[in-house]
C-alpha cells in the first residue's frame, strides 16, 4: 500500500520459480492500482473525481534462464522474459489494448560465499544465541 496525504493506492505480486539441472523457469503476477489521470494527461484535474479516479493495471510475466558457463565460481546465464499487460479502458488509447513485452539478458552471477546463496532463508525467525549476533564497536 503506497498511502499519501491525497490518495492511497494498493499494490501486490507473486512470483514462483522452478530449476531443472541448469535451467530455471518463472512466473510473475502483479497489480497496481493507478491514478489514471494521471497517467492520460501528466497531471491530476483539480476536481475531486479525477483526483479519486483509480484503475488496476496487471501484469503476468513468464520467463527462462539457462546456466551456460561456470568459469572460476562464477555463472553466466542466457534468459528471457515475456510480460502481457491488464490495461484499464479508459487506458487503452495511451497504453493500447494488449500490450505486451521482452527482455533478453545475460545474468552473471559471482561465487557463493560461506554461507551459499541464501537458499530456505527467511526474514524472520528466532532470535540468534548471545554472541553470534552483529557485533557493534
Amino acid at each position: 500500500m503506497n498511502a499519501t496525504e491525497d490518495v492511497t493506492r494498493h499494490a501486490g505480486f507473486g512470483e514462483l520459480t522452478k530449476s531443472w539441472g541448469s535451467t530455471l523457469a518463472s512466473m510473475r503476477i502483479e497489480f497496481v492500482e493507478v491514478e489514471t489521470e494521471l497517467l492520460r494527461l501528466g497531471s491530476l484535474p483539480d476536481t475531486p473525481e479525477g483526483e479519486a479516479r483509480k484503475d488496476l493495471v496487471g501484469a503476468f510475466t513468464l520467463g527462462a534462464q539457462h546456466d551456460l558457463l561456470r568459469w572460476g565460481g562464477f555463472t553466466a546465464a542466457f534468459g528471457g522474459n515475456l510480460t502481457l499487460y491488464r490495461v484499464p479502458d479508459p487506458l487503452r488509447g495511451t497504453h493500447g489494448e494488449h500490450p505486451v513485452s521482452f527482455q533478453l539478458f545475460v545474468n552473471v552471477r559471482p561465487p557463493a560465499g560461506a554461507m551459499g546463496r541464501m537458499w530456505n532463508m527467511r526474514m524472520a525467525g528466532p532470535p540468534m544465541p548471545s554472541g553470534q549476533g552483529v557485533h557493534q564497536h
